[in-house]
């Protein structure tokens, strides 16, 4: 049995006193650079350097991407907006378990949008009354959105099984056509 891994560090909450310096800190560091004084983004870069946990947020493009896709679904609606982010990071608890490896990570994100892609023309679809060329063009991007996730849980499931197809170094470079003058036989 293998034993369970342990990516992530417990980090200590911060306190709120700590937690609106830090974001002071943070927001000024910010302001400056952007500006573009240099030694502002070099602090900010230490900045960076001693709080880890606010890159790996910031910086997360799968995170990002989903919320993206969650705002273009919800609209202005604050409820839906929050219940759609619950219900996606409860389906990448029960999709990926406790502690992904970061390949499973990556591929739970892609899944994420792809569901959430899916999930948003189906909500079209239903709000389409007439089979004319937008149902027809929905129902096209509803198929492709299918494929994607289907796609995106197989290779999920490959990672898992760590058996990622490979081939045999002799059929990955297949017959050889061509063959070089001089190694041709005479006819």
């Amino acid at each position: 049995m293998k034993t369970p891994r342990s990516r992530q560090r417990k980090l200590r909450p911060a306190t709120a006193a700590e937690a609106a310096d830090l974001q002071g800190q943070l927001q000024v560091l910010t302001e400056r650079a952007n500006a573009g004084d240099a030694v502002a983004l070099a602090g900010l870069d230490i900045f960076l350097d001693q709080h880890p946990e606010l890159w790996h947020q910031v910086g997360n493009l799968g995170n990002l991407t989903i919320r993206a896709w969650i705002t273009a679904i919800s609209g202005k609606n604050c409820l839906l907006y929050l219940s759609l982010l619950r219900e996606v990071e409860s389906w990448l608890r029960d999709l990926l378990g406790e502690d992904p490896s970061p390949t499973e990570k990556v591929v739970g994100d892609t899944a994420a949008v792809a569901w959430l892609g899916l999930r948003r023309l189906e909500l079209q679809l239903s709000k389409t009354s007439d089979e004319t060329r937008v149902g027809e063009a929905i129902h096209a991007r509803l198929e492709t959105a299918t494929r994607r996730l289907s796609v995106t849980l197989k290779m999920l499931s490959q990672v898992r099984s760590e058996a990622l197809p490979t081939a045999p170094a002799a059929t990955i470079a297949g017959p050889r056509l061509y063959k070089p003058p001089g190694t041709r036989r005479a006819a």
